[in-house]
This record gives structure tokens, sequence and C-alpha cells, in this order.
């Protein structure tokens, strides 16, 4: 994967996670959290997790992004992304409502974030690689999103070539929505490589045409009925959605 990512010149970075309270009763109906909070969703079936001890910090936790780290580095990783948002396990340690700790991974700010800094530091002497946190806020501008739809936009924003935004014709609002548009724009992308291609941007889905946002809809409510379904089941769901474009 690392070499065919690189082929036309890119660094490629892996998100490195654990799922904590999040995971899917279909997959582990007790799943290790930082405590034993219960995720409450419309979207995950969870069960109750099992606090980790102090010392499976280390053992279940540590070591394990620390050797995930090593292996994508061994793999021709540029670099590792240790993810800390969007609810997984690393934000359940930093979040206050679901970090209920006495030991020193739980109580003040430093505390909860110890665990990050941790692994941080482990990779860092483990592999030189490019490491990034992503936290619970940023005071940026994401690009993740918009890039999916137009791949070279950050290097237009460098150089100063954007003049505007493209106006997409689904809710900016809709967390998950825009998560199931990416999802689509990238399986797009990844079907060919941009060497053979006019512009990076051929095969992606373009969702500022009304027509299209509305296929899109129209294809991705089937999907969601689906795993709906599955999930209702407590069956796992795996793949992504893959959306035909009217263009």
């Amino acid at each position: 994967m690392a070499k065919v990512s690189k082929n036309d010149g890119a660094a490629i970075i892996a998100q490195i996670s654990h799922s904590g309270s999040q995971t899917p009763r279909a997959i582990n109906e007790h799943p290790f959290s930082v405590s034993d909070v219960l995720l409450v969703s419309k979207n995950v079936k969870a069960g109750k997790p099992i606090p980790l001890t102090t010392n499976q910090v280390k053992t279940e936790v540590v070591d394990r992004f620390v050797y995930a780290a090593k292996f994508l580095f061994e793999a021709g990783f540029d670099g590792v992304e240790i993810h800390a948002a969007h609810g997984f396990l690393l934000s359940q340690f930093l979040s206050g409502s679901t970090n209920k700790r006495t030991d020193k991974y739980g109580g003040s700010i430093e505390n909860r974030a110890k665990v990050i800094v941790e692994i941080y530091e482990c990779i860092r002497t483990a592999a030189a690689m490019v490491a990034a946190i992503k936290s619970n806020a940023t005071n940026g501008i994401g690009l993740g999103r918009p890039t999916t739809a137009e791949p070279d936009l950050p290097i237009k924003i460098l150089k100063h070539g954007v003049l505007s935004a493209a106006d997409m014709k689904v809710d900016q609002d809709d967390f998950f929505m825009t998560y199931l548009v990416c999802i689509a724009q990238m399986g797009q992308m990844a079907k060919k490589p941009a060497s053979s291609l006019e512009s990076v941007c051929d095969g992606i889905a373009d969702l500022s045409r009304p027509e299209e946002a509305e296929n899109f809809k129209n294809q991705v409510a089937d999907y969601v009925r689906e795993i709906t379904r599955l999930n209702e089941e407590n069956k796992p769901i795996y793949g992504v959605f893959q959306y035909t474009s009217l263009y």
C-alpha cells in the first residue's frame, strides 16, 4: 500500500487509532476503555467497557500504538498520526466526561493527556518518523474533507490560486453525511493513478452540482439503511460506500 500510494510522489501518513468504548458490540461486547462509562449512540451499539488497569494502559495502549508505528515505518510509511479525537480511546482519556480515573492517567488535564505524551515520546525514540497528534480542537482550517473532492487544494492555496470555495449541495454541518461523502470520494480517487489523469479531480464526484448531490443522497440513503439494519442485528459492518457518479 505504501509503495503504490507514493508512486506519484506523494507522502503517506497513517492514522493509528483505538475505538475504546466506541467498539461495536458485534466486534467486542466489553471493550477496554479509560473508564466503565457506557457509550450511548444512535450510530453504534456498544457494550459496557472494561476500565484499563494502570499497567494495561502501558501494555495494551502505549506499547500497541508504538508497535503499529514501527510496523508502518518498516512497511514504507512516512509518518503516523495519533488519533486522539472523535470520541475514540485517546479522546476518552482526554475528556472529563469519560475519564473517571483516580490514578496517574486521570484528574487534571495534564494527567488525562499523559498517555498521548507517552505514546508520542516512545514513537519518537522507536523510529525517526514524522509524528502528528490530532487533538479534539483546532484553531486552523480543516482541509481533510475539502481535499477529498479536490486533492490538489492545499498546493493551490500555497500558490495563492484559490479565489473561492465550492458550494457543496450537501449539509456541511452534518458530520456523518460529509464523512460518507469523503469515503466515497476517496474510493473514487483510488481507482486510477494521478499520473494517468488530465486533472487530479477526474473521476471524483462533484457535489457542487445539484443533480450530482441529489443522486448521492439517494444512493447513500440505501447504504445508511443497510448499515443501520446490520447495527440493529448486532452484525459487524465492513467495507465502504461505493458511489456511482452521474458524470
